[in-house]
């Protein structure tokens, strides 16, 4: 039998015969003759998608421990790199003179473009899913600016406020609490006082300052505008029932002590 599958394969020009095993050879050769066309999305990768979309920046590590915890770093690096590649999401390197060249990859930070959008709803369409794109994904906006460059702290910003989120979400159920929301955009970003007609958010706070002179303290009422720009707002649910909003302030050690305490006051 195998000395007949032998001469069978050898009457095929583009089939090279195994003498150790032609029947491997075969089905590497139909394999070879009918590749994979394109890649196929699974819920994980749709959730990690529509995670990404809603956080604006994820990193790799971000992304397998929120959405592919059961799979390894090897695993979860290569199908991102894959799903970057095939267009659904987009990636730059975060540090990436951190490691040698020759060596090692470099940290990626990934995120959801205009392009990566169509893709996404191409891909949808054409698999008979149109529905699902219109009930979790239409309404998701792409990032703005993602054709600038992204500076190493500016990315190490933006994953460090969507990591709070992600955690809260992941933590406020196991103590009584529930998340309705939480929003990643500045309620005086670019787009959203574009779409309002808001001004920038200066605002005029009183604020009560300790003084102290001739070893006597003494507290004196204060006037000040103060930038209000907040990184997020959310909102919380009580177990009780009861609604708390809440807003969220990241800073990079770049804000001096009393600049920071005053838009904690706002």
């Amino acid at each position: 039998m195998v000395a007949d599958l032998t001469y069978f394969l050898s009457t095929f020009p583009h089939v090279r015969s195994n003498p150790r095993n032609p029947l491997l050879t075969f089905i590497k050769t139909e394999m070879m003759m009918n590749p994979p066309t394109g890649t196929r999305l699974y819920a994980p990768d749709l959730d990690a998608i529509r995670g990404l979309a809603r956080a604006g920046f994820l990193s790799a590590d971000q992304l397998r421990r929120h959405f592919y915890p059961q799979s390894s770093e090897r695993t979860t690096t290569n199908r991102l790199a894959q799903l970057a590649r095939e267009g659904f999401f987009s990636r730059t390197a975060s540090f990436p003179h951190s490691t040698p060249q020759s060596i090692g990859r470099p940290i990626y930070v990934y995120y959801w473009t205009p392009p990566n959008h169509t893709r996404l709803r191409t891909y949808l369409e054409d698999h008979g899913k149109a529905s699902e794109w219109h009930t979790n994904f239409a309404y998701l906006a792409p990032l703005n600016n993602h054709d600038q460059r992204f500076s190493q702290l500016y990315l190490a910003h933006e994953t460090d406020i969507v990591e709070y989120f992600l955690c809260l979400e992941h933590d406020a159920p196991r103590h009584g609490w529930d998340v309705p929301f939480w929003e990643r955009t500045s309620p005086f970003s670019k787009e959203l006082r574009a779409a309002s007609g808001l001004e920038y958010g200066k605002l005029t706070i009183t604020a009560e300052v300790r003084k102290q002179k001739h070893n006597q303290t003494y507290t004196e009422t204060k006037e000040s505008d103060v930038t209000f720009n907040p990184d997020g707002a959310y909102c919380l649910k009580s177990p009780d029932d009861r609604y708390e909003l809440a807003f969220h302030e990241e800073d990079n050690n770049t804000s001096d002590p009393r600049k920071f305490r005053q838009e904690n006051i706002v």
